[in-house]
């Protein structure tokens, strides 16, 4: 109702709340405008601020309500997700075939089985449907990093009968972050610039960027004039990590 972005509203909070202590003070003490205009009636100064990431927008609300208001976080990445996953988690059925699947990290509960190796059980939702997956200790270890909560996993496995739950779970072969699979699987991270935009590659600033997040996946210009498009490979120097962060301030 405020007309402003989220990322506006909270950076100006903490002066809204200063000038409305003001008026408060002011009240009790019966002092008024010299001009006759009320305090109350001037237009508030907001702090523009860049709006936050679908992400960042999500997950302010999880924690704060407990549910998702504006959608489902991986609405966001839904036309890159259909490249990098051969199954919906809703339609899954028990089967001999790896299959790959996508899905936001809710839970995960670490066990000890008889042997004394460490296993986990993730749960994976993708936009409501959710499954669990079992993953053993070598692949445990191997994707320790990647199991942060909230985190966007891309799971290939074996779906079977889960004889606990009368459900079904997946068996992983291989876990990876959204981070992971698109640096593995992408063929590169293309930078589309018009006419008008050239200029901005020669910051020294975007050169930064890029160098300060090395990584596995090239880096391509497509630069669009009139009826022309020219592409550009960028040596292995300017290989990127592709992770949000980096492809969110690239936007920016």
């Amino acid at each position: 109702s405020f007309g402003i972005n989220r990322a506006s509203l909270m950076a100006s909070l903490v002066p809204a709340c200063q000038q409305a202590e003001q008026l408060a003070q002011r009240a009790l003490q019966g002092q008024g405008d010299l001009f006759g205009a009320s305090d109350s009636a001037k237009a508030p100064v907001y702090l523009l601020q860049e709006e936050w990431s679908v992400s960042q927008l999500l997950g302010f609300e999880k924690d704060t309500l407990g549910w998702y208001l504006s959608g489902h976080p991986l609405s966001a990445y839904g036309k890159e997700l259909n490249h990098l996953a051969n199954a919906h988690i809703s339609q899954l059925s028990p089967s001999d075939k790896t299959v790959t699947i996508a899905g936001q990290l809710t839970a995960i509960k670490l066990l000890t089985t008889k042997r004394g190796d460490r296993m986990a059980i993730a749960t994976l939702d993708e936009a409501g449907a959710k499954i669990d997956c079992v993953i053993f200790s070598e692949e445990l270890e191997r994707c320790r990093s990647a199991l942060q909560k909230d985190e966007v996993l891309i799971i290939d496995g074996v779906v079977d009968k889960d004889t606990f739950s009368g459900g079904i779970r997946l068996t992983a072969k291989r876990v990876q972050s959204l981070t992971q699979a698109r640096e593995l699987m992408g063929k590169a991270l293309i930078i589309r610039l018009r006419p008008d935009e050239l200029k901005i590659c020669l910051r020294d600033e975007f050169k930064q960027l890029l160098l300060q997040t090395a990584g596995n996946c090239p880096v391509q210009f497509c630069y669009c004039i009139k009826d022309y498009m020219i592409n550009c490979v960028l040596g292995p120097r300017w290989q990127v990590r592709p992770s949000d962060e980096l492809l969110n301030q690239l936007r920016q």
